[in-house]
């Protein structure tokens, strides 16, 4: 073969080559940033997935506090006891009845440490500790009732440091879930509060 017509032959075969090249490295390219765009879409939509799920689970696990708190306040026994409505022979047998009945809502509520019901005058008519919390202290008591001036019944959701037995600190932050206990009249007669811990939330949001 002579040698002009050999590196024309050179020549195009590099040429071809340097086009095969060329075209598996563009095409590589755009396959990979195909595949980037698909894998961060994908990223993207379980992370929203997921964030909308939490979502769902903390407004079932609000709900579910708002519904204790509804059978609570409105109980036709909570109601009498609180507002000294019961002749005194009654009174016993309907504490004892109140309390039960209140306990009972402690299944539903697994993140409930401690749970209080106070008349008017602020005395304790209900009380019951799940865990390492103890009685609420008197500044407590008056920040939760500060938080729930102008509420007009809601409940009312903010974070608290407790007197906790279980801490070398003495003390844990926990989320209150309180409100003033108003009747069917609108009339208020006490204040219902919710102590839980801080699971509430941050597991879900966790998992």
């Amino acid at each position: 073969m002579p040698f002009r017509i050999r590196s024309v032959v050179v020549k195009l075969i590099l040429s071809l080559s340097l086009v095969v090249l060329l075209t598996s490295t563009v095409t590589g390219i755009m396959v990979y940033k195909f595949n980037q765009e698909i894998f961060q879409e994908e990223i993207q939509s379980q992370f929203l997935q997921n964030n909308k799920q939490a979502l769902q689970r903390i407004n079932h696990n609000i709900r579910e506090i708002e519904r204790i708190s509804q059978f609570i306040v409105f109980h036709p026994t909570v109601i009498l006891i609180l507002t000294n409505s019961l002749k005194s022979e009654d009174k016993v047998e309907q504490l004892q009845l109140m309390y039960e009945m209140v306990s009972q809502t402690k299944l539903d509520a697994p993140h409930v440490r401690a749970m209080f019901i106070y008349n008017l005058r602020g005395e304790s008519y209900y009380n019951a500790n799940f865990g390492a919390i103890s009685l609420l202290d008197e500044p407590s008591r008056g920040f939760i009732m500060q938080e729930l001036e102008g509420t007009n019944g809601a409940l009312t959701w903010f974070r608290l440091k407790l007197a906790s037995s279980a801490d070398p600190s003495g003390y844990r932050h926990m989320i209150i879930a309180a409100r003033q206990m108003k009747n069917t009249f609108q009339e208020v007669y006490g204040t219902l509060v919710f102590v839980l811990d801080e699971g509430f939330f941050s597991e879900i949001i966790h998992d």
